[in-house]
């Protein structure tokens, strides 16, 4: 019995103890994602925008429907009546209360610029939808590439630390060997010298750390010391390449946020174009009313009138100074104006998609070859090391190697996030940063987790 209390005592203790060893909880790269959505606020502001044009639809859909108006006036009057009969007095005053209400009811049947005010307001909500769009995409892209940021900054601050530490070393074998008298002083400013500038990379690492840390906070509202450690060099390059470039091409010429904004503002201008013009025409109404008076004018004092009536009103405009016609020309030139802000914006999002694409595949062979320097580092490191304990090697040379080695190692963990990078801004130009995309990418940075 006491065997197997002791035996529960022992699997409590090391239960607590697993508990209490477990790691902080760490923030993937997909809850950073959807912290930026709820956190960034370009994002929210962009969302306001788009609430804002989508009401515009049903106020300018509100002129085409039934308008029903009630009016209701009590008057105390004073009327003097002049007699210029003599068979009346020259005079008479009286006071007396009038009163008038109408109920009135009009439907417009014929109104061809308010049909094409709702046709400016449906095309600017579209074009909201898109801005709002283009900044989903680039909110998801700012709190990828703070991630990614701070991952590199940490690469470079952990080989910079490492770094440090190897010429610490190696000025530690440089004055044992010196004293041992195999050695000389130069090896020892050398190895001191190094020892200095690696100091000195060390320091700025952790400036470039703090500032990615801060950087990531600003995006997402979330702590950077969440994000759980990576090793780089386990990354496979190939996996963030795009492939089927011209279908790529064409689905950014289709989707992209920025050109469909465009697209729907032009179509708003062409409505707006339209709407200007139908100043020209007249407009029909619908017009239906109640009436209700009771000494409403001084010819009816102490008489009561309740009239209906049903009718059609017709507006013909024939001169306005000209402004019908100035508004239409400033439309048309303002329809013009965006036609061509469209091609501009479509010949930029092209070239920058192809500069995109190219630097993907450039980047990656950027990676294999910086990974096969790294490799290749290693071995220039231990030959030199067997080199200097075999008087064939100088200190000046093992040195210059391990700086290499660093210095490669630190331009792969730069070059692969990078690529990273690369990647996520070619898709937010066909507006395909979505759950997948960030999916995919997590799917990456977990397969080297430490």
């Amino acid at each position: 019995m006491r065997q197997g209390r002791h035996f529960i005592k022992l699997c409590l203790a090391a239960m607590l103890s697993a508990t209490f060893s477990l790691p902080a909880s760490s923030l993937s790269l997909k809850e950073a994602y959807l912290a930026a959505l709820e956190y960034d606020a370009d994002l929210l502001a962009a969302r306001s925008a788009q609430e804002e044009s989508r009401e515009g639809v049903p106020v300018a859909r509100a002129a085409l429907l039934p308008q029903i108006s009630y009016s209701k006036q009590r008057n105390r009057a004073d009327t003097n009546t002049n007699y210029l009969d003599s068979k009346y007095p020259d005079q008479d005053s009286g006071r007396y209360f009038s009163s008038s209400s109408a109920l009135t009811l009009r439907q417009a049947l014929f109104r061809k610029p308010a049909w094409d005010a709702l046709q400016v307001a449906k095309a600017q909500a579209e074009a909201a939808d898109a801005i709002y769009e283009k900044e989903n995409q680039n909110a998801g892209l700012r709190a990828v590439s703070a991630y990614l940021e701070v991952l590199s900054a940490r690469a470079s601050t952990t080989l910079a630390r490492k770094q440090t530490a190897a010429m610490e070393a190696w000025l530690a074998m440089a004055e044992k060997t010196f004293k041992a008298g195999r050695g000389t002083r130069t090896d020892i400013e050398d190895a001191r010298s190094r020892l200095d500038i690696s100091r000195a990379k060390e320091t700025e690492a952790h400036i470039y750390l703090s500032t990615a840390e801060r950087n990531f906070e600003v995006v997402t509202g979330k702590a950077a010391d969440k994000i759980p450690e990576h090793e780089h060099r386990q990354l496979n390059p190939e996996l963030m390449l795009v492939n089927q470039k011209e279908q790529w091409l064409q689905r950014i010429e289709d989707s992209n946020p920025d050109i469909q904004s465009l697209r729907m503002q032009l179509e708003a201008a062409r409505s707006s174009v339209a709407q200007f013009r139908g100043g020209h025409l007249p407009t029909v109404d619908l017009v239906a009313a109640r009436q209700n008076s009771l000494s409403d004018t001084n010819t009816s004092i102490g008489v009561e009138y309740d009239t209906s009536y049903v009718g059609i009103q017709i507006n013909v405009p024939i001169f306005s100074g000209g402004g019908v016609s100035a508004q239409t020309r400033q439309a048309l030139a303002r329809e013009e104006k965006i036609r061509q802000s469209l091609e501009s914006a479509r010949r930029k999002t092209l070239a920058e998609a192809n500069k995109l694409y190219q630097t993907l595949w450039q980047g990656n062979e950027l990676v294999q070859a910086l990974n096969q320097a790294v490799l290749s580092g290693e071995q220039a490191v231990l030959g030199e090391k067997k080199g200097v304990q075999a008087g064939t090697r100088t200190f000046v040379d093992a040195l210059e190697a391990e700086r290499r080695l660093y210095e490669s190692m630190r331009d792969h963990a730069t070059a692969i996030y990078s690529l990273a990078n690369t990647r996520l801004k070619f898709l937010s130009l066909a507006g395909a940063i979505d759950f997948e995309a960030i999916d995919t990418l997590s799917a990456w940075l977990t397969s080297a987790r430490h």
